[in-house]
């Protein structure tokens, strides 16, 4: 740079200077000065297409650079991590810009890569920023390798042992491990509630953490399944994937979670997706296939069990049973989760569907012959073909017992008011 700037002074109009200086102004990342450098050259040259195009690139990346900056400010790393992927080719030698880079790489749970980009594209001159140091050393602890990380910190704390955030990152790295060491002895042991709380207190020690904290909610989510919670199993699993992603241990996990839950199609949707990215894990072959079998068979459904009546019910009872169950799974009555609601609307369903065949007298004979009237596939077998849920508005059905209005109205009865809505099971 300072032999181009030299040369300029003998003579400012070279455009081949001043493109040569612009690009070296990119690389270190002052983009206002190249775009002035370019700006001359359009001034002196305005025939050559070239400089106009370079100046367009040029503000372009100014543009980026500020959206960076918002995207940032909004803690919106997946944007960053696109708009830095956009400059940093060009800006190869921005150092801020670097630190944002790594800083979305972790924040977007992509530590192999940002371990791999802080190795082999910081320059000798950049190694001797105490910011590079903290962001390795982050980025090992992040990926689980502690004693690598504390080696990468005890030499940072020697120059900086003043600094309030390294300081922070050596404490978090003198208890974590010990602790998640102490509650997976616990969780072998078969003590789950005392697990539960251990990964609870985990969690809390540094909310930054993603991958470490999916993996906590994962292990607290085993811990609710073996005590038979799998509805807050599934609320954890879900954390779990929602701070990483790419978690295929999650999927699995959540898969088993719908399995218990009787949610195949879910299921065989998280085993599909876990196959699709290990594609000779020969165990999620056989979970996936369970899932197909469980789902074809929960098609062929059981409505003296929905009912939780026995076949010698008559009709008195299967109203008596319908109204218990239909008050007990309206979805109103299950809104603390999104999955929660889901289950409640399908066995909903289930109870309604279980309902209009029942007490209808001819469909109950074609049940109880082998045919479901309700199942598309048995239509032509002896069923009538229908193949909606109940077929009846199962609005009606709410009439006959509670009163009150159709389908997207609402019922009122023993001291409560639900809205509600039906939807077809087919």
């Amino acid at each position: 740079m300072y032999d181009f700037n030299n040369a300029l002074k003998i003579n400012p109009k070279n455009t081949k200077y001043l493109k040569k200086l612009a690009q070296l102004q990119v690389q270190l990342g002052n983009l206002g000065e190249a775009q002035l450098l370019l700006q001359k050259c359009v001034n002196l040259e305005p025939r050559d297409t070239s400089h106009q195009t370079d100046l367009n690139l040029v503000k372009t990346h100014i543009s980026n650079w500020d959206l960076l900056q918002e995207f940032k400010t909004k803690q919106d790393w997946k944007r960053c991590e696109e708009i830095c992927d956009k400059i940093i080719k060009d800006c190869s030698e921005y150092s801020e810009l670097k630190i944002i880079y790594v800083e979305s790489l972790l924040n977007n749970v992509k530590i192999t890569e940002a371990i791999d980009f802080l190795i082999k594209k910081i320059t000798p001159e950049e190694k001797s920023n105490d910011e590079f140091d903290y962001l390795l050393s982050l980025a090992l602890y992040y990926d689980g390798k502690y004693d690598k990380a504390r080696k990468v910190l005890a030499n940072l704390l020697q120059r900086r042992n003043d600094n309030e955030k390294i300081n922070h990152l050596n404490n978090i790295l003198r208890i974590i491990e010990k602790e998640k060491e102490n509650a997976n002895e616990t969780f072998k042991n078969g003590k789950y509630k005392d697990a539960i709380e251990q990964y609870s207190k985990l969690l809390e020690i540094d909310p930054n953490n993603r991958s470490f904290n999916s993996t906590i909610y994962a292990n607290r989510a085993l811990c609710h399944q073996k005590l038979n919670n799998n509805m807050e199993a599934l609320k954890d699993i879900n954390k779990s994937i929602s701070l990483n992603e790419n978690y295929m241990k999650a999927y699995s996990r959540r898969g088993n979670v719908y399995m218990a839950l009787k949610m195949y199609e879910e299921a065989k949707y998280d085993f599909q997706k876990v196959k699709d990215a290990e594609p000779n894990n020969r165990d999620i072959v056989k979970l996936l296939e369970e899932a197909k079998k469980f789902e074809k068979q929960a098609k062929k459904r059981d409505y003296y069990k929905i009912l939780e009546i026995d076949k010698s019910a008559d009709e008195n009872a299967i109203r008596k049973a319908y109204k218990k169950l239909a008050l007990k799974w309206h979805p109103d009555r299950h809104n603390e989760s999104d999955e929660q609601k889901k289950m409640a609307e399908k066995t909903f369903r289930d109870i309604n569907d279980a309902y209009s065949v029942l007490s209808d007298t001819k469909k109950k004979q074609q049940y109880d012959s082998g045919f479901d009237p309700l199942n598309p596939e048995e239509a032509g077998m002896g069923g009538d073909g229908m193949h909606f849920s109940g077929g009846v508005d199962p609005s009606e059905i709410f009439k006959m017992f509670f009163g009150g209005g159709g389908g997207g109205g609402a019922s009122s009865f023993g001291g409560i008011l639900f809205s509600y809505k039906f939807h077809r099971i087919w």
